[in-house]
């Protein structure tokens, strides 16, 4: 008996969803999406296709799904752009917030640090994660 490529990437997909972030859900929902419309075409009984209607509904659903995740994509590397913009509004300002070390800092922004997908203020010798700010008072 051939094992179920569907069913075996259905439970995948049930337990990555249950353990993973919302990104990470995201992310694996669509992947798994394709590999289970890949599989279900590749596996079909040529006997008993699926109907135009049934497969053009699943072409359909997974543009939806693509352009879904490009929209998003766009939107969150326009959301770091803007916070980029905002942090670098604040150098030469003194902010008070908490330090990366969990110290909390006070003093003028010296400079702007983007690692990954944080933005961070230089403030001395220590680094303060945007969304870490307190207080920003114009220096």
């Amino acid at each position: 008996m051939m094992p179920n490529p569907i069913s075996s990437l259905t439970s995948t997909t049930q337990t990555s969803a249950a353990t993973g972030s919302t990104a990470e859900r995201a992310r694996l929902t669509r992947d798994e999406f394709m590999k289970i419309l890949i599989a279900e075409v590749s596996n079909q009984d040529p006997m008993s296709p699926l109907d135009n209607k049934e497969f053009l509904g699943q072409l359909t659903n997974l543009q939806n799904l693509e352009s879904t995740s490009a929209l998003t994509d766009t939107l969150k590397t326009m959301n770091k752009y803007q916070e980029l913009g905002a942090a670098s509004t604040l150098i030469g300002k003194t902010i008070t917030g908490t330090a990366d070390s969990g110290n909390l800092v006070k003093g003028a922004v010296s400079k702007v640090v983007v690692n990954n997908d944080s933005i961070s203020l230089v403030v001395g010798n220590e680094t303060v994660a945007l969304n870490n700010v307190q207080e920003v008072v114009a220096s």
